[in-house]
């Protein structure tokens, strides 16, 4: 049996719990390289309280280099508030490590 191998990208996340938000969307953005990427729906997990994983496809993370990068994430709160995290770094590097799609 053969198994694709996939980039997770896990980021702790403070202040929210997003296992109660809907729409919730990750945003990745390199802009020296001029790429910006959304991931939704299968991609976003958010079984783990305190946590946010992002399904990285293999055609997306051959793209980015190591280099800054930037990441927010958008949801929606109870109510039909839509909210967001401030913009952070990415550590694109995460991505590249054995483990992860590799080269």
């Amino acid at each position: 049996m053969f198994q694709k191998m996939k980039t997770l990208l896990t980021m702790n996340v403070h202040g929210v719990d997003l296992r109660e938000m809907s729409n919730i969307e990750f945003s990745l953005k390199q802009p020296t390289r001029g790429l910006a990427f959304n991931y939704s729906g299968a991609a976003i997990n958010t079984s783990e309280q305190g946590k946010l994983i992002v399904t990285i496809p293999k055609a997306d993370a051959d793209l980015l280099m190591v280099e800054d990068a930037t990441g927010q994430i958008m949801f929606t709160r109870p109510g039909g508030i839509p909210d967001a995290t401030p913009v952070f770094l990415v550590p694109i590097w995460e991505l590249q490590k054995e483990g992860g799609y590799g080269n």
